[in-house]
């Protein structure tokens, strides 16, 4: 009983996206984003929570953002994120970083997104600058 159910969902699944007519909730968009966190006097600071947000363009993620990826840096200051999105190309992109004590930096960017699976996905390099 549970395999025919289960098997009655993927193809539900399958056919769902197979449609051409019906935009598919799970089919996803793709883009990647990396950089290097560093001071202003140039070292690479490691340890650093990142964030990226995704809105509509105009960059309006202020208002209506979702999150699509976390990373940490690390020991020389890099990080990348491959982030995943239900939203249509173009996406207004924001990077957000949080050094120990609370400090915040934010970088936006726009980024084209492509269907999962079709690579390469677009990439964009946001270097950040922390005191």
């Amino acid at each position: 009983m549970r395999f025919r159910s289960l098997s009655a969902l993927a193809t539900v699944v399958v056919a769902a996206c197979a449609d051409p007519t019906r935009v598919c909730d799970l089919c996803t968009t793709s883009a990647l984003v990396y950089g290097i966190v560093a001071t202003s006097a140039s070292q690479p600071v490691g340890g650093v929570a990142m964030r990226a947000y995704v809105g509509a363009d105009p960059c309006v993620v202020r208002a209506a953002r979702e999150e699509v990826a976390r990373a940490v840096t690390d020991g020389a200051g890099r990080y990348r994120m491959q982030l995943t999105s239900p939203l249509a190309t173009p996406h207004c992109l924001q990077v957000e970083s949080s050094v120990t004590g609370g400090e915040t930096a934010r970088t936006e960017a726009s980024v084209r997104f492509k269907p999962s699976g079709s690579l390469p996905y677009d990439s964009i390099r946001v270097d950040v600058r922390v005191p």
